[in-house]
């Protein structure tokens, strides 16, 4: 086993997970082209019952896949904390540190927030912003993440506690009229996200071969 400090393990386990993300997301999008081809190819009915049908068969297969691609992605993080001894830097504890090294600074800013935000400075908004998501970042500007934090920050300053007393529901509550319109929260998730991405996929291929 080899020591390794956790916001550092998290480079390397980036590196090292990266095609194995690469992996079930070529799985999953790949199933999708695949189901719909077939579905189209050999199925007579009408372009919209068609579309219908692949759209359902789609979203079968590529849970199945998914999962199937998921667990076999276990193995390889299995093994990266089997061999690196993660010690807790950023995070207090174990559990922490294991949280940081698979979701990076986003998870220990995060942290930082909920229990340290009067050390908290504008080099860490620059790399919260910079953790995010890109379809996050896109209805998030920097303007509405400092105003999020400057009302955290009031709460403590008026009450001399963190924000994690709150619990997340109640952070929540506190910044509710600061989050984007609903069908931008839509886009954000990443269910919907990819379940629209598989959409796209399966109506081009019905298409194709509807010609």
């Amino acid at each position: 086993m080899f020591g390794m400090l956790d916001y550092r393990a998290h480079k390397l386990y980036w590196l090292l997970m990266l095609p194995v993300r690469m992996m079930i997301l070529a799985g999953i999008l790949g199933t999708a082209a695949i189901v719909a081809l077939y579905v189209g190819s050999t199925l007579t009915y009408p372009w919209l019952v068609k579309l219908f049908i692949a759209c359902i068969a789609a979203e079968i297969a590529c849970n199945i896949v998914g999962l199937v691609l998921l667990i076999i992605g276990k193995v390889p993080d299995y093994v990266f904390f089997w061999i690196i001894d993660v010690i807790p830097a950023k995070g207090r504890d174990e559990e922490e540190a294991r949280a940081i090294v698979q979701g990076g600074p986003l998870i220990w800013l995060s942290l930082k927030l909920e229990r340290e935000i009067e050390n908290w400075t504008d080099a860490d908004t620059n790399a919260f912003i910079s953790a995010l998501l890109w379809r996050v970042r896109l209805f998030n500007p920097r303007e509405l993440v400092e105003e999020r934090i400057a009302i955290m920050r009031d709460y403590y300053e008026r009450t001399g506690q963190q924000i994690s007393v709150l619990g997340k529901e109640g952070v929540k509550k506190m910044i509710a009229h600061l989050e984007p319109p609903w069908l931008a929260r839509m886009f954000i998730n990443s269910y919907v996200f990819y379940a629209l991405i598989k959409f796209i996929i399966v109506l081009v291929c019905i298409t194709l071969i509807q010609q």
